[in-house]
């Protein structure tokens, strides 16, 4: 089961890589790229480290279940994650001679930020089996792609000294995404908390408790928003400067030529393309793992085959190719050799 649970938080990981690095005119270095994601897998060893005694005082001390789960999705999981990731996108990637554009700091941002979600998928779908791994990579995955484009954006933005001071713009950089990331966690936790106290939500329970669920939407939501907006933005910012040097030509000499496109259709394309060759792939891996451990039996063998290229095949190569098509449906501007 250990290579479906690699591959499970994987496949989602790699496809919102994909769809970043795609956006950045310039596209960085993949041995920069890749060192950053490994520095992100690394930081959930002192992110357990620091975490793990905070979780247990608080399993200790007497205090209701919402303020646990709030005080849980602060201070176990959004402060001690996102520092983690800033030290990675800060002390690391910023510093790197090919951090050279404020675009940079959301590419390295997101693919920090999964490098991280990555081994935590693995952790987390460990325990939960092959249901979590496709709820997280809709849900979770995302999220921790938009904290890091949200967070890369405004060290960039002070890095180059572009919209203001740059201790207001680092400090922006940590304060949205442990905000977005506390308030998307803690309604779930304090659901969870309910629950292992009272053995299921019932009765008087329900009502505050499922009213609080919304929260964590409408925090998606907003990551995911911001993360697309800022991140166009960037992008908008680079092809303009690349047609204003030397005429239309970009400093490496190359002009900029545009091509049309459809910024929601494209965004439309991506999404649904990404979240159905997400959960497909998930599906057969789940397949392949049940026969390699011989969970399914031979007598089963052509219905789960038949099954699976019915409800995972299909959908992950219809999916793959809405989510490629959808990034070459976005607006975007070639780079061509001056005449």
């Amino acid at each position: 089961m250990s290579f479906a649970l690699l591959a499970s938080a994987l496949i989602p990981s790699l496809l919102l890589i994909w769809y970043f690095h795609s956006r950045d005119v310039y596209p960085e270095p993949k041995k920069v790229v890749l060192a950053t994601f490994l520095l992100g897998v690394l930081i959930i060893i002192p992110t357990l480290i620091v975490a793990a005694p905070i979780a247990w005082l608080l399993k200790q001390a007497d205090i209701g279940p919402y303020l646990y789960g709030a005080s849980t999705a602060f201070f176990v999981a959004a402060i001690p994650e996102e520092l983690l990731k800033f030290s990675v996108l800060f002390l690391y990637a910023s510093r790197h001679r090919e951090f050279d554009e404020p675009m940079d700091g959301i590419v390295y941002g997101v693919v920090a930020s999964l490098g991280f979600a990555t081994l935590e998928n693995v952790l987390y779908t460990a325990t939960g089996g092959m249901t979590v791994a496709i709820a997280r990579s809709i849900t979770a995955v995302p999220a921790h792609a938009f904290m890091g484009a949200i967070m890369g954006y405004y060290v960039g933005q002070a890095r180059f000294g572009a919209g203001g001071d740059g201790r207001g713009l680092m400090f922006k950089a940590l304060f949205w995404p442990i905000l977005l990331h506390g308030l998307y966690d803690a309604p779930l936790l304090i659901v969870a908390r309910l629950n292992e106290l009272a053995g299921g939500i019932s009765g008087e329970q329900t009502l505050p408790a499922l009213a609080l669920l919304p929260v964590t939407f409408v925090a998606l939501l907003t990551l995911a928003i911001s993360g697309f907006r800022l991140t166009s933005k960037l992008r908008r910012e680079q092809l303009a400067q690349g047609q204003s040097a030397s005429g239309g030509a970009t400093a490496s000499g190359t002009a900029v030529a545009p091509q049309q496109g459809s910024y929601a259709g494209g965004c439309a394309l991506v999404v649904i393309g990404g979240l159905a060759a997400s959960i497909g792939g998930l599906i057969m891996l789940g397949v392949v793992a049940g026969l390699v451990t011989g969970e399914l039996g031979q007598e089963q063998l052509s219905s789960v085959l038949l099954g699976s290229v019915i409800i995972g095949l299909m959908p992950f190569a219809v999916g793959l190719l809405l989510f490629v098509l959808g990034i070459r449906k976005l607006p975007k501007h070639e780079r061509v050799r001056p005449g």
